[in-house]
């Protein structure tokens, strides 16, 4: 199902493309969409569009998905017509609605239930969240990824790429990646799966069974062409998304993060929100992710030796110190698409 990250957040602060939605009209055209439209609402910041939009993702859902999985009977008799036109694969909410069976109907009833009374993340009723070109499972407690992490992990393996694919004078060693705090293994995998053939491998680290338990079933699914290892262990007792919420940010999320989504991967154990960055500061230089053998012109910067996400500007000081005093070389930070700061990343300067 094709479906955008963060999709109401990413319409407000980007001019990405979004999906065309159908016209009001034509939702009015069954009471029973609008009925529902109506009860998401409060969910989609009173928008009908973006209530539309969640009604037309959820009834495919029900159709494409549950039905195939055989959890749903298909509806007993369906029009000639309405046969002909989508094969019994709808493409809109109406053209879902006209094929539903009324337990169907009922089951995409409780789902907009799921979704207004619990506050339950659509990404965890729909079971996947596009990520780049793959789709990632989601359940939770484990965090849905992000389009801020989507965007900078494109960024980063561009970055990768085109210095793999840059002339070479000495053959390159493969990269060893570590993703710290992987979670539903999103990051990890788009790296092995983006990164040009046998040129990495993944170090995927955690320690919450949950998310160790997704990540192996989204290894396994997507089966990437770099090798992901994937490994129990606490960064905190021994390239990120670690923890960066304060305490007191937390108390100002929404319920349908806070009833969700583990609090253990979202916040900190310190006041600023950087206890994670700063242990990682320190133990970043023994995990190279960049050999001194592969460094081909004199006095440059080499690639990240560290990514990692942060929380706003507000952390951006901290962690460059914390980087600065460990001894790397350069700092840099990249913004995301809203123009917040969002990651700080750091390397060493060698000379040949």
């Amino acid at each position: 199902m094709a479906r955008l990250l963060s999709y109401l957040g990413l319409q407000k602060i980007t001019n990405f493309p979004l999906p065309q939605l159908q016209t009001r009209s034509h939702v009015y055209s069954v009471t029973g969409n609008l009925a529902l439209i109506q009860k998401l609402l409060p969910v989609c910041e009173n928008s009908y569009d973006y209530a539309q939009q969640e009604l037309k993702w959820l009834s495919l859902h029900v159709v494409n998905n549950l039905r195939q999985q055989g959890h749903l009977r298909e509806k007993d008799s369906v029009s000639s017509n309405s046969n002909d036109c989508y094969d019994n694969h709808p493409q809109t909410t109406d053209e879902a609605w006209k094929i539903m069976s009324l337990e169907e109907k009922e089951v995409l009833s409780a789902l907009v239930r799921q979704r207004v009374e619990q506050s339950k993340p659509l990404q965890y009723i729909l079971g996947t969240q596009p990520f780049l070109d793959l789709e990632i499972i989601t359940r939770p407690p484990v965090l849905i990824p992000r389009w801020e992490t989507e965007e900078w992990t494109s960024y980063l393996i561009n970055l990768l790429n085109s210095h793999l694919d840059a002339p070479k004078r000495k053959p390159r060693l493969p990269f060893k990646i570590l993703d710290i705090c992987t979670g539903s293994g999103c990051i990890g995998l788009a790296l092995a799966h983006n990164l040009t053939h046998n040129t990495c491998t993944i170090h995927a680290i955690d320690n919450a069974p949950d998310a160790l338990l997704l990540a192996q079933k989204n290894i396994s699914v997507h089966n990437p062409h770099n090798r992901v290892i994937l490994s129990n262990l606490d960064i905190m007792k021994s390239i990120s998304n670690p923890p960066y919420v304060t305490r007191a940010e937390y108390e100002t999320l929404s319920n349908e993060i806070k009833l969700w989504e583990d609090k253990r991967a979202l916040v900190a154990d310190n006041e600023d929100g950087t206890a994670f960055h700063q242990r990682i500061a320190k133990l970043a230089l023994g995990l190279p992710l960049l050999r001194k053998q592969d460094i081909e012109t004199t006095k440059i910067e080499t690639l990240p030796r560290v990514v990692m996400e942060i929380g706003g500007e507000n952390q951006v000081k901290i962690v460059k110190e914390a980087l600065y005093e460990n001894g790397f070389g350069w700092v840099k930070v990249w913004k995301d698409a809203a123009g917040k700061d969002r990651c700080v990343i750091a390397g060493t300067l060698f000379s040949k």
